[in-house]
């Protein structure tokens, strides 16, 4: 079924109202749909066909956002790369993907050989001819190549159509509300698909998109820029919270969409007394973002759940009480080998190895990954729930647990913690405030600093605490 283009229909319908906020200048849906259009033709020039690859690298732009509705219009796959990898993962990610195409703001001299290299600067010509951007769009046509979090093992490039974007944003403006005039922060990046969401959603409701300077921190760029909307992970949360000056700024937002990973009540709890709009969500790579999402002026205790499904997804509870997906937001597959393999699904439905329930109310309640549950002495230990008890404690930032080999019990937990001072006596007042909530048996045995060299991102990567507890 055609759909609409919304770059498109957004310069028809929303004019010249604001559409991007970038670098102090403000920028129409006329405007934009025109520079759509010029990036459209120097890449068709350049020799960009449909279904090939067209792979973004930079830092957030109003070119990079032109450039990812060009390679769209074209009916080119957008694959957004991480600019947080190194070269090598930066090259081994070209190369899986095929692309023929990178449009960067810099890139290493003779760093790929396969791929045409054109420099994002040189992308939007104001002299140059346009192209021809489409009214309408299959919302079966391949459009983006998402690499996932990576949370539970290597990334994997999951191939997402226009109509999984489009649908995910529809659902999402059913239910936080956005209009023309509106102002949503770009405040994730656009290699992950809660970034591209904000696009859709945007476009979709005819609201703007702030582009974030590169050089400024997050909290120097709300004050400045003054959104409407904004979406944050954990540790964004975290950090506004200790922002004296930013507090009444966040209060007269219209919402702040939380999500990425799961988020400590603490965090949520306070967040919410300070009278902050929160939406609190669970979503994935696989459904193009949120799955579900808390309502307007939710109360706390809805607040720590991840709230109501969404509209175009389903989801129900399986086996080992594994939440399991399907509807118009689920993506196609896999990229592997020159084409899309389709994931595995039963009847319809995709696993997504997370474990949780619905509530009376029929809210969803996200427990953790199957896969990091593990057996310590015939009992079953989910590390998450050790977490978010650990995360409640005054002092502590961040903390992951994961299992080590014990002669005795088989596995036992460590938890890795950072935010306060280390020494035996808070150790032991950890472990008594943990014992306050959980029982013995999950009380970690063994507590560590938090890496100097852990790496950061919307998830935190498990699998590689889980390497560093063997070392």
């Amino acid at each position: 079924m055609k759909i609409p283009f919304l770059i498109n229909r957004a310069a028809r319908q929303f004019g010249e109202r604001p559409a991007l906020i970038s670098g102090g200048e403000t920028v129409s849906y006329a405007e934009y749909e025109r520079n759509v259009a010029r990036a459209a033709k120097i890449l068709s020039d350049l020799g960009l066909r449909p279904h090939e690859r067209a792979a973004l690298y930079g830092k957030p732009a109003a070119k990079y956002v032109y450039a990812f509705w060009a390679a769209m219009a074209l009916k080119s796959m957008v694959v957004p790369l991480n600019t947080r990898l190194p070269l090598d993962g930066l090259k081994a990610q070209l190369r899986q993907t095929g692309c023929s195409f990178l449009v960067a703001d810099h890139w290493p001299e003779n760093a790929t050989r396969n791929a045409l290299f054109f420099p994002m600067n040189d992308l939007v010509r104001m002299d140059e001819k346009r192209g021809t951007i489409p009214a309408q769009i299959d919302e079966r046509q391949p459009a983006t190549i998402v690499f996932t979090s990576g949370s539970s093992g290597e990334p994997s490039p999951a191939v997402l159509t226009y109509g999984n974007h489009y649908y995910n944003a529809l659902g999402s403006n059913e239910n936080i509300r956005l209009n023309p005039g509106d102002r949503w922060l770009l405040s994730l990046p656009l290699y992950h698909v809660a970034g591209i969401s904000i696009l859709f959603r945007a476009a979709l409701a005819g609201a703007a998109v702030i582009v974030p300077d590169a050089n400024n921190r997050l909290a120097e760029q709300i004050l400045e820029s003054r959104p409407t909307h904004i979406s944050l992970v954990a540790a964004q949360l975290a950090e506004l919270l200790e922002i004296q000056d930013i507090r009444s700024v966040m209060k007269n937002m219209r919402a702040i969409l939380l999500g990425g990973s799961a988020i400590s009540h603490k965090l949520i709890k306070r967040a919410f007394e300070a009278g902050w709009p929160l939406f609190v969500s669970y979503g994935s790579t696989q459904m193009a973002s949120q799955i579900t999402t808390t309502t307007p002026a939710a109360g706390l205790e809805e607040l720590f759940t991840s709230g109501f499904v969404l509209p175009y997804r389903e989801v129900r509870i399986g086996e080992n009480a594994e939440i399991l997906v399907k509807g118009q937001t689920l993506f196609s597959g896999y990229w592997e080998k020159g084409k899309i393999v389709p994931a595995a699904v039963d009847d319809g439905w995709f696993r997504t190895g997370d474990a949780g329930f619905f509530d009376v109310q029929n809210r969803l309640v996200v427990q953790g990954r199957l896969d990091r549950m593990f057996i310590s002495g015939g009992e079953n230990i989910h590390p998450e729930e050790i977490e978010r008890e650990l995360l409640k404690i005054e002092g502590v930032r961040q903390a992951v647990v994961v299992a080590y080999d014990d002669d005795r019990f088989g596995q036992r937990p460590a938890a890795f913690v950072k935010g306060i001072d280390w020494n035996e006596q808070t150790v032991e007042k950890i472990k008594a405030l943990l014992r306050r909530s959980l029982p013995a048996y999950k009380i970690p045995d063994r507590f560590l600093p938090w890496p100097d060299d852990a790496p950061q991102g919307m998830k935190t990567p498990w699998k590689w605490f889980e390497k560093a507890i063997k070392n």
